[in-house]
């Protein structure tokens, strides 16, 4: 397996580490040990598996992290994996981005997921059954305020003409990474999105999915090849609870055979980086598994500037 795959880390900001000043060391750490990208999770509120893993303790925001990391780093990307669209306003949405894409000088990647709790679409009073439509909406108002000098919108859910957005993205574009495994979120990466998050899937139903976005971006006339396709992966620690889901995508940070193995296959089914979640409260553990999944993987990480 070659050394252009990708390595990045989803740090723990929703795991309830107490104090939040450890997520920045751990990124910055992270950044020092030549890994590609950092990714932050988002839930507004403590309910359903998340109150069940973390009860009251803290679940800070994926935005301020990334912000906070944004001007303690100056190389490794920054993204969310990922920020729930509907429970947002698009115009907020697109005005951060394109700050913290300036704050970073061009570091920055939209995660886009439309939520998977609906205990907590009830408590923020978001329709569970219009979470894509709304997610379909959001993106393409973000796309046009980030593009057009003077934005123009008529759809279900918002209208607008004559809308001014500033600033724009520091580079040519903020690049759209949809996350989920569902025939809806293939479909939405095939249509509007740059990259592709997976989680909880083989490497051989990661590289059908990956086929199928492939084909439809193609048969849309977007440029297939192009779509970036990452996996998540996720690092168990003992005495840290993971959903089914969740550890049906583990392994263990003491085994660098492990390590190197689920990169080997999931770059064979065609992915361009892999994620590997940092599940744990324990700030401590947290840091060492960077170092050893850094070690085992010592001649993939990249250090240099950000490509």
């Amino acid at each position: 397996w070659s050394c252009g795959l990708k390595i990045g880390l989803s740090i723990p900001n929703n795991w309830g580490i107490a104090d939040v000043s450890e997520l920045i060391e751990i990124g910055v750490l992270a950044e020092q040990q030549g890994f590609h990208s950092l990714w932050t999770s988002e839930h507004l509120t403590n309910v359903s598996y998340v109150r069940d893993r973390i009860g009251e303790a803290p679940y800070y925001s994926a935005l301020s992290i990334l912000s906070a990391l944004a001007v303690k780093t100056s190389r490794v990307m920054l993204g969310t994996s990922v920020l729930v669209i509907p429970f947002h306003s698009p115009f907020f949405v697109a005005k951060y981005f394109a700050t913290l894409d300036h704050l970073s000088k061009g570091r920055a990647i939209l995660g886009v997921g439309i939520g998977n709790v609906p205990e907590e679409f009830e408590a923020l009073g978001i329709p569970w059954n219009k979470r894509g439509a709304l997610t379909d909406e959001a993106i393409a108002i973000m796309q046009k305020l980030w593009s057009q000098e003077s934005a123009d919108h008529a759809d279900k859910d918002w209208a607008f003409s004559d809308v001014h957005s500033s600033p724009k993205p520091y580079g040519t574009a903020i690049p759209i990474w949809v996350g989920g495994i569902s025939p809806a979120a293939l479909q939405r990466t095939a249509r509007v999105a740059e990259g592709w998050q997976g989680v909880a899937v083989t490497p051989d139903e990661f590289g059908r999915m990956l086929g199928e976005i492939r084909a439809q971006a193609a048969a849309l006339g977007r440029p297939a090849d192009l779509i970036a396709a990452s996996m998540r992966i996720n690092i168990a620690f003992a005495d840290e609870g993971m959903t089914e889901s969740e550890r049906k995508a583990a392994i263990d940070v003491d085994r660098p055979g492990d390590i190197e193995q689920v990169v080997e296959h999931y770059q064979a089914a065609g992915a361009t980086e892999i994620i590997f979640a940092l599940n744990c409260r324990r700030p401590d553990a947290v840091k060492s598994a960077i170092m050893k999944i850094a070690d085992a993987l010592a001649h993939c990480l990249y250090h240099g500037a950000a490509s």
